[in-house]
């Protein structure tokens, strides 16, 4: 685990979610909800909204772009 520097693990909001990939964040609500490889989200018990690590963020979009790569 990180030291007291480490911000991987802090939950963000959508709109955060949505500044980190640099996209809009209706867009990360389709992504999440879609049924083929959806966007990993954190649901915390009472909550209304999703939330999502940096950590997930960062590994979504490598897996997105390793795909794309073997798809060309």
């Amino acid at each position: 685990m990180g030291g007291p520097r480490d911000d991987t693990h802090l939950l963000l909001t959508t709109r955060q979610a949505a500044r980190y990939l640099g996209i809009g964040e209706e867009k990360v609500r389709e992504l999440t909800e879609q049924k083929y490889n959806p966007l990993p989200c954190v649901r915390l018990p009472n909550a209304k909204y999703p939330y999502y690590t940096k950590e997930t963020l960062y590994a979504y979009i490598q897996k997105l772009a390793l795909a794309s790569t073997h798809t060309k």
